[in-house]
């Protein structure tokens, strides 16, 4: 049912405060509603419900679009993200402060992980040379035998195969070392830099 306000204010004022409430709504397409039954479901901007002479006791909000609920869970997630970081950086403060009472600290335990890591580059570099070597000389023969016409011996051909997965082997393992003496310079760098921050240093 559907009526006018001033005809639904006068009815209420003689209904008496038992009877239902007057709502205002605004449909889908602007027009302002006066109903004394609940809005539909499809009334999707701001509703309020009025007293008995016509002031608002309650808003209802619209309901939120599908574009306004991505955005607001995009939100929640990026707010859920940040807090992680903070709670990890947190963490990270906390570990930072307990192992370490000096800069000098950092610097001797940051030069004795790169010590060990040179150490073990080196031997890599060596073991892939040495593979490298191993690989050029039975490749040297397979190519001989196929100069005299000859098919290189099945027991060459499998020599020669393991020969290069040993020297693709070796040179992976390396350049990952590398990637971890890398990322141990950067991250020793960052972890002194903040604790510089933190002890006010």
């Amino acid at each position: 049912m559907r009526v006018s306000f001033h005809i639904l204010v006068l009815l209420l004022l003689g209904m008496g405060s038992a009877h239902a409430a007057l709502y205002k709504w605004v449909d889908e397409k602007g027009n302002t509603h006066y109903t004394t039954a609940p809005p539909p479901d499809s009334a999707v901007y701001d509703r309020e419900v009025l007293g008995e002479r016509g002031q608002v006791v309650k808003t209802i909000q619209e309901r939120m679009t599908p574009e306004e609920k991505a955005a607001y869970e995009q939100k929640m997630l990026e707010e859920e993200r940040l807090l992680k970081e903070q709670e990890a950086q947190q963490k990270r403060d906390r570990n930072l402060l307990i192992s370490y009472k000096t800069v000098e600290e950092m610097e001797t335990k940051r030069d004795e992980k790169l010590s060990t890591l040179d150490g073990y580059i080196k031997s890599l570099e060596e073991s892939r040379d040495d593979a490298a070597m191993e690989y050029d000389e039975l490749l040297n023969q397979a190519i001989l035998h196929e100069r005299e016409g000859k098919a290189p011996p099945e027991k060459l051909k499998a020599n020669l195969r393991s020969a290069k997965r040993e020297y693709e082997t070796s040179e992976a393992d390396l350049i990952k070392a590398k990637k971890e003496r890398l990322k141990t310079v950067n991250l020793f760098e960052d972890d002194i830099k903040r604790f510089k921050e933190l002890k006010g240093l």
